[in-house]
């Protein structure tokens, strides 16, 4: 059978297989055979409290290239723009591609323009307005070779979105990157520079940043000049949110500090403060395994661990994953605080974390421990008005192997977790990561870099909570196809 009619009949009977939860592939709904072999991956996902209607973001390798599968080939589009988007209006069970976003062009009219789009996007996770906005890297000039912009794009409708524009920017200083928070009229998106690791805040009030360069938020107390990445801001209202981010100690990301920072501004007689941060937890030499085993041979990274959401009250759910002392294998941490008291989750003066701040292993919270081995790529997500709160991580299916499979628990209960028996949101049926043709470095490949969770509102009268999460998946396999990606799409469960 051709490769394509085969890609086609495995894709089928992938959708006609039943489970306890939902699936649907959310980078290609129609199976376009077009599509097949170019990768997708770094899903956000997104679902909007106002309409009801859910966005699903990711690195769209379709948006710059065509595949030629006579020759094994990657042809550039002229306007290239990874920024792919999926919408959907049935809470995550069928998805139609709107992307990618546009460019904008060099005859913008900003002082810097988006002619290219990179990728690494980034959505508000609870959305309460109308406009919806993606954020993600860019080019302002076709000739660079990294990404040295922030570009955000809005859509009120969720299939017409704007023009990409620069909403950040600084010479000779490209970032890493980005993540956007939202609620009670504030925004605010955080990135890294990569030249010198600093922090960065780009926050605005109203419909869109202002073209130019951020301003730096200082991250008091400590890490003064200590180069940070990675970072995922979450705002419980217009006046307090969190920052969790990591301090590399190498380029390999073998080991890393792990920080949250408490983010606040006020009203005064002269209108709002600035945003300030306080460094609120910090934990120090966390160990991991950053590169990964995948088919054909091909190694791919997960070095960027980490997960925060903000629950009701606010409750503070952190999770991030490292080397047990105890099996030398992967395991998944959660960390919890409940902060609806101002004195509570901080630091104290001797440098400790407060008695406030709880570190549990996943699978101490779970039922039942779930069989396999190392645990990879969590995930978090949390509902604000209920406490409803949902974890997903990636799984060997034995310690060692290649093989893996993605799981999910949650809880509703607002006085604490009681998690509920972990579910396979493969279906229980494991598969083996296929990481993109192309290098990264020597020898790695890409897997992308994160999965992306969104919990429902929790109603009183439901049984458990409805969760939707997007993951890198390789069900149908993988084929060696020159510089052809088959296969690697973002998969949606709604469990």
């Amino acid at each position: 059978m051709p490769r394509r009619s085969l890609a086609l009949a495995l894709a089928l009977v992938v959708a006609a297989s039943c489970g306890p939860r939902l699936e649907a592939n959310g980078s290609n709904p129609g199976t376009v055979p077009a599509l097949a072999y170019l990768y997708a991956n770094d899903p956000a996902i997104s679902y909007n409290l106002t309409n009801g209607a859910m966005l699903l973001a990711y690195d769209d390798e379709a948006g710059a290239f065509t595949a030629d599968t006579t020759h094994d080939v990657l042809v550039p589009k002229a306007s290239p723009s990874r920024a792919g988007i999926s919408a959907s209006s049935d809470h995550g069970k069928t998805w139609t591609r709107v992307g990618p976003i546009a460019p904008a062009g060099a005859g913008c009219g900003d002082p810097q323009c988006a002619v290219q789009i990179a990728g690494s996007a980034s959505l508000e996770p609870s959305e309460t307005s109308d406009q919806s906005f993606w954020v993600g890297l860019a080019y302002t000039g076709a000739s660079l070779t990294v990404p040295d912009a922030i570009a955000y794009s809005s859509s009120s409708d969720r299939t017409q979105w704007s023009p990409a524009r620069i909403g950040g920017w600084m010479a000779n200083r490209p970032p890493g990157e980005p993540s956007i928070a939202r609620a009670g009229g504030a925004s605010v998106i955080a990135f890294t520079d990569l030249t010198q690791g600093e922090l960065f805040f780009l926050p605005f009030d109203g419909a869109a940043p202002p073209p130019g360069a951020p301003y730096l938020v200082p991250i008091v107390r400590d890490d003064a000049g200590v180069p940070k990445a990675h970072p995922i801001v979450r705002l419980y209202s217009g006046l307090l949110g969190y920052v969790a981010y990591l301090l590399p100690h190498d380029e390999q990301g073998t080991t890393f500090d792990l920080r949250v920072a408490k983010i606040t501004r006020s009203y005064t007689q002269l209108g709002l403060t600035p945003w300030q941060a306080l460094v609120a937890f910090r934990l120090d030499d966390i160990a991991i395994d950053p590169t990964r085993p995948g088919a054909l041979g091909r190694n791919w990274r997960d070095a960027t661990p980490i997960g925060l959401a903000l629950g009701k009250g606010p409750q503070i759910h952190l999770v991030y994953r490292a080397l047990s002392s105890e099996t030398g294998r992967s395991k998944v941490f959660v960390v919890e605080c409940d902060a609806t008291s101002v004195d509570d989750c901080a630091i104290e003066g001797d440098g400790t974390n407060s008695l406030s701040w709880t570190i549990t292993a996943l699978d101490d919270l779970l039922p039942s421990t779930s069989p396999g081995g190392g645990e990879y790529r969590p995930t978090v997500a949390a509902d604000k008005l209920s406490g409803a709160v949902a974890f997903t991580w990636m799984k060997e299916t034995a310690p060692g192997s290649a093989q893996v499979q993605v799981l999910g628990a949650s809880s509703t209960n607002p006085e604490g977790l009681e998690l509920t028996a972990a579910t396979s949101l493969t279906g229980g049926a494991p598969w083996t990561p296929c990481p993109t043709a192309g290098l990264v470095g020597a020898d790695t490949h890409s897997f992308g870099t994160h999965d992306s969770t969104t919990v429902l509102p929790f109603m009183s009268d439901d049984t458990d909570a409805t969760v939707v999460t997007g993951y890198v998946d390789s069900s149908l396999g993988c084929q060696e196809l020159g510089q052809l990606t088959f296969d690697q799409h973002v998969e949606v469960a709604t469990w």
